[in-house]
């Protein structure tokens, strides 16, 4: 699928946001504690301050050190959120698919499952390149004519769809192999080939 961001991928840019964001956050801090308080960092990680009226240095690296924890959780969590809308995916698994020949009509029953972490709805059936209702006008999908089929994610079911005899005329011919394709609302097709009993 084009344009799918990995859950392990988007993991590393947040990683990598926060550093940065934490570092920017501690110049940030830094600058401002030397400008306001007179207080700045040294060369071996010790505060030293200029005159008295600063405050403690003990203190202000706790401060800094709330903030940054404070604010790069906040970013951890926005970024977590992300990753679970992103990594969303669709995925449609045929567990058992044939065909039937009735006394009056032609059947290909599909049995599927959604594997996917999202919900699918089936928006148009392709039978040889041609849709439903123009390869076979009388034909129904599971008992009614076909608008549209939603199937939440984790649960599984059955597409039951059946050509009936029109006129004495057969939707198909034994031997037959015919492509049926359907397509969910986000764009994906699911292709099967079936041979005509």
């Amino acid at each position: 699928m084009v344009g799918v961001i990995f859950p392990s991928k988007l993991g590393l840019k947040a990683v990598n946001i926060g550093v940065n964001f934490f570092a920017l956050l501690f110049n940030f801090v830094s600058y401002f504690l030397d400008k306001v308080y007179n207080i700045t960092f040294v060369k071996d990680n010790l505060l030293e301050t200029e005159s008295s009226r600063g405050i403690s240095p003990v203190i202000a690296t706790i401060v800094v050190i709330a903030v940054a924890v404070a604010i790069s959780l906040g970013v951890a969590f926005w970024a977590s959120g992300l990753v679970g809308t992103f990594s969303r995916f669709e995925k449609l698994e045929v567990v058992n698919s044939y065909v039937t020949r009735d006394v009056n009509d032609y059947t290909i029953v599909v049995s599927y499952k959604n594997s996917g972490s999202s919900d699918i709805t089936l928006t148009e059936i392709f039978v040889s390149d041609k849709p439903l209702s123009q390869f076979w006008s009388s034909a129904t999908v599971n008992g009614s004519s076909f608008t549209q089929v939603s199937i939440p994610a984790g649960t599984d079911g059955m597409l039951s769809i059946s050509f009936p005899d029109v006129g004495g005329v057969k939707a198909f011919v034994e031997g037959q192999a015919i492509e049926v394709k359907v397509q969910s609302s986000s764009g994906v097709y699911y292709i099967g080939t079936f041979i005509i009993p």
